[in-house]
């Protein structure tokens, strides 16, 4: 019994959760299907694909804003303890010899943020191409109600 109720706990989580990304992905989709309009008569495409670019474009642009929300909030914290960067140091072995000395933190930031940025907007873009892919059904289903 407890197992079951674990399960249906579960299921009302995931749907709940869901929900949360409904609700705005809903109203971006309703809120690009004037684009998909636009796409589909500037560049002569089929509704299946004017719907897939401009619920792709809608998705990205709403993961990305749930996204960068709490990011931003915690890149703050995360900036060494507040420290201005002539302060910040590594603890180092110094040469030939065992006792350890501080160095002037050298460590290539924006290499860093140039590598963490581009593996964050291919992870984003990803996301997006699943959400579309999952919402096309539903917007043929919506277009045959409406």
């Amino acid at each position: 019994m407890a197992d079951l109720l674990q399960s249906l706990w579960g299921i009302v989580a995931l749907l709940v959760f869901l929900l949360i990304l409904a609700v705005p992905g809903t109203i971006a989709v309703i809120a690009f299907s004037r684009l998909k309009g636009r796409i589909a008569k500037k560049f002569k495409l089929s509704w299946i694909k004017a719907s897939f670019i401009s619920t792709f474009i809608a998705m990205f642009l709403l993961v990305l804003v749930l996204y960068l929300i709490p990011f931003l909030q915690v890149l703050s914290f995360t900036q060494n303890d507040f420290l201005p960067s002539g302060i910040q140091t590594q603890i180092i072995e110094a040469e030939n010899s065992e006792e350890l000395i501080e160095q002037p933190f050298q460590a290539n930031y924006f290499l860093d943020l140039i590598i963490f940025s581009v593996i964050t907007i291919l992870r984003l873009l990803f996301v997006a191409l699943v959400l579309s892919l999952l919402l096309l059904p539903l917007e043929l289903i919506g277009s045959a109600v409406f």
